[in-house]
Parts: structure tokens; sequence; C-alpha cells
């Protein structure tokens, strides 16, 4: 006896021109805090979750990042509604997570905001969305942002400040970073002259032009190597007085990324040319 074949339906959901203009809105906050594509081909994205949830057929790169995530929201929306809430639900936290990472956290009302545009889409998922840990306000330690975080690679801080410094500074704690950066400058230059003062003191004598520890420059020209010898005295004297106040007091807030990055850069610096100098003795 032949076996009836029975044609598997898709129950397809009206799209109203009221649901269009929410799944735009929808597709302009999803797009903040997950991206279109990426570079990487199994980064966290949309086009990427479509594969993953077997909805491939639905993504379209259309240049345009925003039409891209819209047309493929529409899509799901139209033909798969639950499987939408389930992709929302299951990648929330995920996309919380990235935005935070690369320096710019989700706020409470961001969330929020998220919560009602998928009201209006009858995608409930606002009790979940208050239980999520977001602060109110931007919080003042967070991730610098990815670029800057890959600027300080190619900075190549000197071996000594890594991974200490280069992790503080990653995960936020800017003025830690520098702060630990001085104190390493600091216990280095202390191991290399055998002297055992600190701070500004030991600067002075380290690199005192007239009766140096450590001589920075072999210049034959006396002047000039005096001179050199001098300028380093002073920046290392600075660093210890200025940058170390600036930043080491614990009520202090978060001092610019923009300061963190060149002052790790300096004392790195710093450290590679006492450590020349050396090796040239």
């Amino acid at each position: 006896m032949k076996k009836k074949l029975v044609k598997k339906t898709i129950n397809r959901k009206m799209v109203s021109a009221s649901d269009i203009q929410n799944i735009r809105v929808l597709a302009e906050q999803l797009g903040e805090i997950i991206p279109a594509t990426s570079i990487n081909k199994t980064g966290f994205c949309f086009a990427t979750l479509a594969k993953e949830y077997k909805l491939k057929k639905y993504w379209e790169n259309k240049g345009q990042k925003k039409e891209s995530i819209a047309n493929f929201l529409k899509q799901v929306y139209k033909n798969h509604p639950r499987v939408l809430k389930k992709i929302i639900r299951e990648n929330l936290s995920r996309a919380i997570e990235r935005r935070h990472k690369n320096g710019n956290p989700i706020l409470r009302k961001e969330a929020d905001n998220l919560g009602v545009t998928l009201f209006k889409l009858c995608i409930d998922l606002r009790k979940e969305i208050k239980k999520l840990d977001l602060p109110t306000d931007r919080p003042s330690i967070v991730p610098p942002k990815i670029e800057v975080q890959k600027a300080l690679d190619v900075l190549s801080l000197h071996p000594i400040l890594l991974p200490d410094c280069k992790k503080l500074f990653i995960e936020g704690h800017l003025n830690e970073s520098v702060r630990k950066a001085l104190e390493k400058y600091e216990v280095y230059i202390r191991d290399s002259s055998g002297l055992t003062l600190m701070g500004t003191n030991l600067m002075e004598q380290v690199f005192n032009e007239k009766n140096p520890k450590i001589e920075i420059s072999k210049d034959t020209d006396h002047r000039r190597k005096e001179g050199l010898q001098e300028g380093f005295k002073d920046i290392s004297r600075g660093a210890m007085e200025y940058w170390r106040n600036y930043v080491s007091h614990g009520d202090e807030k978060q001092i610019p990324v923009q300061d963190a990055l060149s002052m790790l850069g300096a004392i790195s610096h710093l450290i590679y040319v006492v450590q020349k100098s050396k090796e040239n003795i």
C-alpha cells in the first residue's frame, strides 16, 4: 500500500506596514550590538547567525548593512517568527559582552528601548531584558575601543611591562596600567644602578649628568652628551613626579585613553633607552 505524501506547510506571518516600520527600527537597534558581517568568517555577526540557524537563504549582503539586517529580519519574522525570538534571546548576552569588550557598554535605556520595539512585533522579552545586569550610566572602568587596543600592539611595549600593564589597559584600568608601568620602571632603574633610593631622588642620582650611575649616551661631543644625560634625567624625574601623582590617587577618575596610551609608550621608550645604554657598556 502506498504511503500518502503529506505536503509540509509553512505558516507565514502577515507583515503590515507598521511591522515593516518597526522591523527597520529593530534593524538599527540590533545593528548597534550585532554587526552585519565580520572580517573573520566565523565571527559573531548576522551573516554567521544566519548560517547557524539554517536561515542563510534569507541573508543577502546588500552593501548597506542596515538594509541587509532589515531584510533578514523581515524574512525571518514573516516565515519563522518564533525563530527570530529565539535568535535574539540566545544571542543578546553575547552581544552585550561584545559591546563591553569594544569599550562601548550597552546601557539600561538602550536595552529597554530594544525590548519596546520587540514587543511591538509581538516578541515579548521585556522581563528577560529587565533581569540583565546593565549599567544605567556609562561605567568609569570600560575597555578602550578595539582600534585603541590594537594601537597598543603597534607600540611594542618593552617586555618588562608585559603582560601586566597591557592587560590592565585592555581591561580599562588605565590609571593602574600607567602606575604599574612607572613602578616597573623604578624597580628596573634601582636594580640596574644598585641604589636603594626611590622616585625622583633615584632618577636624579642615577642619571646625574656630572656623575651618572647609568650613562645614557656615548657621544664624543661632551656638551651634547651632558645635555642628553640631563634631559633623560629630567624626563625620568618628571615621570616619577608628575605622572605618578597624576594616576596614583585611588579616588581619581580614569585618565583619558590617549593619555594612558602615550604614557605607556613613553615609559616603554625610557626602558629601551636604558637597556641599550647598558648593552653598550
